[in-house]
């Protein structure tokens, strides 16, 4: 449902789910997050990360589709994605039932666009107020929206997109989940090679069988090109990534 209102979506709902279940699985691993992170999250991470943008299927397409910069208007409009995709989720459980798996969908749809220092939305969660799923989602998604080529930028070069990210480490992201990206950002550059928009599907395996019951500053300029990315990855850039 999501893939067809959003043509730039093919591929990027597989590689977000991929690269949030690698980030959980060496996470899990690490003292700061001893405890946080159990098997069940590991397991429905990825198929619940492919839910993240569901709300845009209440977006317009002369917003959704718009191949130019979005003004203020529109930018506000296209972030109403998130709480679009908490009430769908939500009916969805209603109908059918509680469900683990719908209920960190929810969690990662709703709050993936919060940032680590309060200054995301919808709600300006900041730190660990921000659920730990979303946190773990948003720096997959904003690797894959970097990385990739979109109607309103060219792709990013990998090692612009982990210099970007390192750079982000406090600001948008959790640092400690910035340190297990930098460990594995190797295996990002792979999927992305692996599981293209052009793919119909994405071929890579799950490691785990899934279960669905129970440089450190950016410059002011690069600040600015970053920030419209980021505003959804949503902002829609004027020119093309160097």
């Amino acid at each position: 449902l999501a893939e067809s209102r959003d043509g730039d979506t093919q591929g990027h709902l597989d590689r977000v789910g991929i690269y949030a279940e690698k980030i959980a699985r060496i996470a899990s691993q690490r003292p700061a997050f001893t405890g946080q992170i159990s098997s069940g999250l590991i397991e429905r991470i990825r198929p619940s990360a492919a839910l993240h943008d569901i709300g845009k299927v209440g977006i317009e397409d002369s917003i959704l589709q718009k191949p130019g910069r979005l003004t203020d208007d529109e930018r506000r409009r296209m972030q109403a994605h998130t709480r679009i995709s908490g009430e769908c989720l939500l009916q969805i459980q209603q109908c059918l039932g509680d469900s683990n798996f719908l209920t960190l969908a929810h969690e990662i749809a709703v709050f993936h666009h919060e940032r680590w220092d309060g200054s995301g939305y919808p709600s300006k969660l900041a730190g660990e107020a921000i659920p730990l799923s979303a946190r773990i989602v948003a720096i997959a998604d904003v690797y894959d929206a970097l990385s990739a080529r979109r109607v309103y930028k060219d792709a990013y070069a990998h090692d612009r997109c982990v210099e970007i990210i390192r750079a982000e480490s406090g600001q948008h992201f959790d640092p400690r989940l910035v340190d297990v990206f930098l460990e594995i950002e190797s295996e990002f550059a792979e999927i992305a090679a692996c599981c293209p928009d052009t793919s119909t599907d994405c071929h890579i395996e799950s490691e785990t069988s899934l279960d669905f019951g129970d440089d450190d500053t950016l410059a002011e300029d690069d600040r600015s090109e970053l920030d419209a990315v980021l505003t959804d990855v949503d902002g829609r850039l004027e020119t093309s990534a160097g």
